[in-house]
């Protein structure tokens, strides 16, 4: 409001001086009203500049004059700080120094007409650098936010452990039986602490931008077939689990542009949440469907699906899905795999399925 009226005054002021020479006429009329519009123009706190259509400068305050450090009776076009169209840009925020300031222009009209231009240049470098501490602030925040997070979910595995040794440390009449016990839940502990520490610091690194991805051709079906092979064999014959992977139009090669180990952990996080959340159907099936420039890459489970509220949230940091089964993890692990493809130029998509389940969905280049 302050700079719709500051612009009102001072269109007026400038109108009232040409109205007025216009009925009087008279050189006394025109030096006192010029110097009653520059007394008012001099006692404001901003620049004030005035300029017709041409660009040339008609008036400027003392308090522009400093800003822009023009001297007296010296020639200013202040229009070479707007671009070549300046007569339809309203506001410009300039550097001058150290200082930064917003200019803004309005149109000096009378009866429709337009007769020039007069620019407002006000000092917003305090306003500026309260605007950065307060983005500082919040990144600090953002920080503090992670450790709070980190220190809460450390809080029980490490619990678990500090407990079960003491127990099995105290207590020598143990048998080996029980102390074996015990060992494993110290193991599952220590491993949900090391998964932790590793997904924080690699999605710290991904919002970063300090990770590398390195894209190079090869055949994501051969690639993917022999990795599922060897390193879920395990699960595949201890917990029942079927894995399937189908090229789809198989006349075809499925030689894509990734980097071999990302593409692995975005998998290995696929195939973890799957085992995790599937208890009934035990069925993860793989497709990559091959096209002219990209190979379509579709991972589906039968892991029970989720609420529409629940898919919405699915790749927020921290974000977990709790159960009646597990209430393990992260909730990193989708955001990171976010990243990953995201510097594969794609995008991670998730939806439920007709087996029950969810699929993730991205695609993957044929040309670098």
């Amino acid at each position: 409001m302050l700079i719709e009226l500051i612009y009102a005054f001072a269109a007026l002021s400038f109108l009232g001086n040409i109205y007025f020479l216009y009925r009087i006429k008279t050189k006394d009329s025109y030096n006192d009203i010029m110097a009653i519009t520059e007394t008012i123009y001099e006692d404001v706190d901003y620049g004030i500049t005035m300029s017709n259509l041409l660009g040339h400068t008609t008036m400027m305050n003392k308090q522009a004059k400093n800003i822009f450090g023009v001297k007296e009776n010296s020639e200013f076009d202040i229009t070479k700080y707007f671009t070549h169209n300046y007569l339809y840009e309203p506001e410009k925020e300039i550097h001058i120094g150290d200082r930064i300031y917003d200019i803004k222009q309005n149109n000096i009209m009378d009866n429709d007409r337009v007769y020039g231009k007069i620019y407002i240049i006000i000092d917003t470098t305090k306003k500026y650098k309260k605007f950065i501490n307060i983005k500082e602030q919040q990144k600090i925040s953002a920080i503090e936010d992670v450790y709070k997070h980190l220190s809460h979910e450390m809080k029980t595995p490490i619990f678990h452990i500090k407990s079960l040794l003491d127990m099995v440390l105290d207590n020598k009449k143990m048998k080996d039986e029980t102390d074996i016990r015990y060992m494993g839940i110290m193991k599952g502990a220590i491993k949900q602490l090391e998964l932790l520490v590793l997904n924080v610091l690699d999605y710290n690194n991904y919002r970063s931008n300090v990770v590398s991805t390195k894209l190079e051709n090869k055949d994501l079906g051969i690639i993917l077939k022999d990795y599922i092979d060897d390193k879920y064999c395990h699960i595949i014959k201890e917990k029942e689990f079927e894995i399937s992977i189908d090229v789809e139009d198989a006349g075809h090669d499925t030689e894509c542009y990734f980097d071999e180990l990302k593409i692995k952990s975005v998998f290995d996080n696929l195939v973890y949440n799957s085992v995790k959340y599937s208890k009934v159907k035990k069925k993860i099936r793989i497709k990559i469907i091959h096209y002219k420039n990209h190979c379509k890459i579709l991972f589906e489970d039968a892991g029970g699906g989720v609420t529409e509220a629940q898919l919405s949230r699915l790749f927020e940091p921290y974000y977990r899905i709790e159960n009646d089964f597990t209430n393990e993890g992260t909730g990193l692990g989708l955001t990171i795999c976010t990243e990953i493809i995201k510097r594969h130029s794609s995008t991670l998509k998730a939806f439920n399925n007709d087996m029950g389940g969810l699929s993730f969905t991205w695609t993957l280049s044929k040309t670098k």
